[in-house]
């Protein structure tokens, strides 16, 4: 009997840890991470129209190939490329964008799973706030409620326990999702990933820090993180950093009460997702935004970054 493919999709606001969750789960010799493959088909910024590939191999034209294929055929072209591949972990993150792929990977048989990844809303607004973006409750609070009006079926993974407890976390994710974990496997720089897009901080331990193949922007992201290099960690400092203003905002906001306490679920209360997912009429308009998200990507991003 053929063992059935799998697509594992990872949901998650930005700095969640979502590309390190997938290239750890994809440290296997069966898994195979496409990163945020979504920017490849959907570019909204000027370095998703020449995408450079995550081995750093400057003659792979993997995705080249799985372009050409189409949006349709991205996860067969993967298994087609790579026949040893069991499993493909797609960290996009954009949620009409895995609602779409997930259909399209299940029409075609392949075993689906959506796990999400999160931190507590204090370390999200603390990452948007030394970035100069002053919106992160309602970006927080947007993206989860739209997660769950699309997936009310999936696993919460929390980053700090991860980082905490890394080989235990990975291989309770690993039984989840009927996969042998391999010891070791979060050590995720073992393997050289072609993971597509993602964050930095989190590709560069792919580099080895002696590495002549660095580009000056890689250098410094090892350079300023030298002591984390390869290492698995969090950083709590926003504990203590957050103005008086967000920390009132985050004991008293009611949504984000109930979406912090849902995160903290691995399989969250159907009645209280439901409450605090986003309304048909909600998602509807937020389908009409993605889509001129899009549009104006293609038409703009290759000069600009459009968002």
């Amino acid at each position: 009997m053929t063992e059935t493919r799998k697509v594992v999709f990872i949901g998650g606001s930005a700095y969640s840890g979502s590309t390190m969750l997938d290239m750890m789960l994809s440290n296997h010799p069966a898994g195979f991470s496409v990163g945020e493959v979504n920017a490849l088909f959907q570019p909204f910024r000027p370095h998703h129209f020449k995408p450079q590939c995550g081995c750093g191999l400057a003659a792979c034209n993997l995705w080249q190939e799985v372009r050409q294929a189409g949006m349709d055929r991205l996860y067969s072209k993967v298994f087609e490329l790579h026949p040893q591949v069991k499993f493909i972990v797609d960290s996009s993150k954009a949620p009409f964008w895995i609602e779409k792929q997930a259909r399209s990977a299940a029409a075609q048989g392949y075993e689906v799973h959506h796990l999400l990844i999160w931190k507590p809303a204090a370390a999200f607004a603390h990452s948007m706030l030394k970035r100069g973006e002053d919106n992160w409750a309602r970006n927080w609070k947007s993206y989860y409620r739209l997660y769950y009006a699309l997936f009310p079926q999936h696993h919460s993974v929390s980053y700090e326990a991860l980082a905490a407890d890394p080989a235990g976390s990975l291989e309770a994710l690993c039984r989840l999702l009927g996969l042998a974990y391999q010891e070791g496997q979060e050590q995720f720089w073992g393997k050289q990933h072609h993971t597509l897009f993602g964050n930095d901080s989190a590709k560069i331990h792919l580099f080895d820090g002696n590495s002549a193949g660095y580009s000056s922007h890689e250098q410094e992201l090892v350079e300023a993180d030298s002591a984390k290099h390869r290492n698995i960690y969090q950083d709590k400092s926003y504990q203590q950093a957050l103005p008086a203003e967000v920390s009132d905002l985050l004991r008293s906001d009611p949504e984000v009460q109930l979406i912090s306490s849902l995160l903290e679920q691995a399989a969250p209360d159907p009645q209280k997702l439901a409450e605090a997912a986003f309304a048909k009429q909600r998602v509807l308009a937020g389908r009409l935004v993605a889509h001129l998200r899009n549009l104006a990507g293609r038409l703009l991003g290759r000069y600009v970054r459009v968002y």
